[in-house]
């Protein structure tokens, strides 16, 4: 599969200043599969659902354990909101939507999200600085 060039895909509003990190090719990722990345010092898992890419924690928020690029990539549809881009914890299965890290089962779990870009073939993660 091969991911065009891609305007910055924006978490919900960024409320710091991306430092950007280039993790790898996207022909390096699969469309429906995660993968772990160490970005500057977060463990971040990156997914791709329907040629867009995505990057949220790799720690699970209700385990705190580093699963989450183990878990079940996907979509689920929102109400109003047509299909939503999820990934789903390996361990005890509560589900987060990829755009906002807002978790589907228990309205006080959050995924941390990160921005990305595709620039040149190659995927950009930002994290704080």
């Amino acid at each position: 599969m091969t991911l065009l060039e891609s305007p910055p895909h924006h978490a919900p509003p960024l409320l710091f200043a991306p430092q950007w990190h280039t993790v790898c090719s996207s022909s390096e990722l699969e469309s429906g599969w995660a993968v772990a990345a160490l970005v500057g010092d977060r463990q971040v898992a990156i997914a791709v659902v329907g040629g867009e890419v995505f990057a949220v924690s790799h720690l699970d928020p209700m385990s705190g354990a580093p699963v989450m690029a183990r878990g079940i990539v996907g979509s689920r549809r929102a109400e109003g909101e047509g299909h939503r881009p999820t990934i789903t914890s390996p361990l005890l299965k509560q589900v987060y939507d990829l755009r906002t890290g807002r978790c589907y089962n228990d309205p006080d779990l959050m995924l941390e999200c990160y921005p990305t870009r595709v620039v040149d073939g190659m995927v950009e993660v930002g994290v704080p600085m």
